[in-house]
């Protein structure tokens, strides 16, 4: 199975409700009725949200629980540390280059 795009992550993280659901959900699991007590949009619109990039575990008759899917966070942060550590190879690369140019 092919890995999610990254962009995605990125996407629903450029949105201040999902960001503000992942920092929520960034210290632990929580029921969807206690995250729409902490923000401004209604318990479907957060659990809409947190089906995104969380998991739903309903346990019997019980509310459910949303938490941080680790896979999802694994791929963001690859791509994250990928372009990070690349873009100071391509920065040097660039300058050399410029350098060589004026030269």
């Amino acid at each position: 199975m092919m890995p999610a795009h990254p962009g995605h992550g990125l996407a629903a993280l450029a949105d201040p409700s999902r960001w503000a659901i992942s920092e929520a959900l960034s210290v632990g699991p929580c029921a969807v009725g206690e995250l729409a007590k902490r923000f401004p949009i209604s318990r479907p619109a957060v659990s809409s949200t947190s089906r995104r990039r969380s998991c739903a575990r309903p346990r019997g008759g019980h509310e459910a629980l949303y938490r941080i899917r680790p896979e999802g966070s694994w791929e963001l942060c690859a791509y994250l540390d990928r372009v990070w550590n690349d873009a100071p190879v391509a920065f040097m690369a660039a300058v050399e280059h410029q350098q060589r140019e004026e030269n």
